[in-house]
């Protein structure tokens, strides 16, 4: 009897051991490879691993979205490759798939900007994209890398993807500006500018189909507003001039008055109108991929450094997808990805005139 029970504590003690190396928890781990030391960090709720690599009093710093591997210390080895005026270093994993880190000219760079890695590495490592040139209407296509684009044209939209080209008719008059106009999530939610100074209905475009919806929002809303940001499926729009916030859930087409909040932390804290007007608050940004525009360069900026991605005459960020950012060079729509560098999308001649609010991407 007592080998029994001996025998089912340790069945139990070993069914426990691999339920707890199997299910998903956050974690930290420390350790060496190669001389390097490595911070490995799992972030549960984000399905994020994070990863510090400190080289020659160097610290890089990797985040890389995946579903959680059932084992940790994930870097099994570190090759330094040496470049002019710096180096690289070639991450090694058989879990994840790492590009590689460099340093020049005490600068930290994408290695899609260092031309002579190019004759020491596996070209394996250059990802080539088809970006071969097609056009509609006023744009030249490129690379649309599977998403879909509304771009606004005045007074209706252009809704491009792999499959579609079509334009999306929204207002009678020409507009420049429609810069209460959000996506959130799938939607794009557009006050009627036709209405002059306030609206009372407004459109909701689904950018999965490019089906449009009108929307009699039942409240008068003045013009004079902007938009503090998004949590989760709502919109938070301000009416200044009436210091009014709104709830807008542009999926259910609901909207309702609330008391002043602003996102801090991921979380909403309750702020007074009057001083979200005066003090012009917003939502903070949050994600694992703050990339950023300085002098006209564009960057991935953590709390100890900065990568510099493209130093061609950046214009502005449109839009932040995970570890892939869409930004303006004059008239034309980039994509930086760590793995695949820099790409072409679409151009646009107006773009280089005009193009605050005007290009929204799923």
């Amino acid at each position: 009897m007592k080998n029994k029970v001996k025998l089912i504590i340790i069945i139990a003690i070993l069914f426990l051991n691999v339920f707890l190396y199997i299910i998903p928890n956050s974690y930290k781990k420390e350790y060496k490879i190669s001389k390097h030391n490595i911070t490995e960090k799992y972030i549960k709720k984000d399905n994020m691993y994070l990863f510090d690599i400190k080289a020659n009093g160097d610290v890089f710093h990797v985040a890389l979205n995946s579903k959680y591997k059932a084992k940790k210390k994930l870097i099994k080895n570190i090759k330094k490759i040496e470049i002019e005026n710096g180096y690289c270093l070639l991450v090694k994993s058989d879990k994840l798939d790492f590009y590689p880190l460099c340093k020049q000219d005490n600068e930290y760079k994408s290695f899609y900007l260092i031309d002579e890695l190019k004759d020491k590495i596996s070209s394996s490592y250059y990802k080539t994209i088809d970006d071969e040139k097609s056009t509609y209407q006023s744009l030249d296509l490129y690379y649309l890398n599977n998403k879909n684009y509304l771009l606004w044209n005045y007074n209706y939209f252009y809704y491009i993807n792999n499959d579609t080209k079509e334009k999306i008719n929204v207002f009678n008059k020409d507009y420049y500006e429609i810069d209460l106009a959000t996506k959130l999530n799938n939607y794009l939610f557009i006050p009627n500018y036709d209405d002059g100074y306030s609206f009372n209905n407004a459109s909701i475009i689904n950018m999965k189909n490019g089906k449009i919806e009108n929307w009699d929002t039942k409240y008068d809303i003045s013009m004079d507003s902007r938009i503090l940001g998004t949590y989760k499926k709502s919109i938070y729009l301000l009416d200044e001039k009436n210091k009014v916030l709104y709830e807008i859930v542009p999926h259910k087409k609901k909207i309702r008055k609330i008391s002043g909040r602003i996102l801090e932390n991921g979380k909403l804290k309750k702020y007074n109108i009057n001083t979200i007007i005066n003090d012009k608050l917003s939502f903070e940004s949050s994600g694992y991929y703050d990339y950023q525009v300085i002098k006209n360069k564009l960057y991935l900026v953590n709390d100890q450094n900065k990568t510099l991605l493209n130093n061609d005459n950046v214009t502005r960020i449109i839009y932040i997808d995970n570890d892939t950012v869409y930004y303006l060079i004059k008239d034309t729509l980039y994509m930086y990805n760590p793995y695949y560098g820099n790409i072409k999308v679409i151009s646009n001649f107006e773009w280089e005139f005009n193009n605050k609010n005007m290009i929204f991407i799923y």
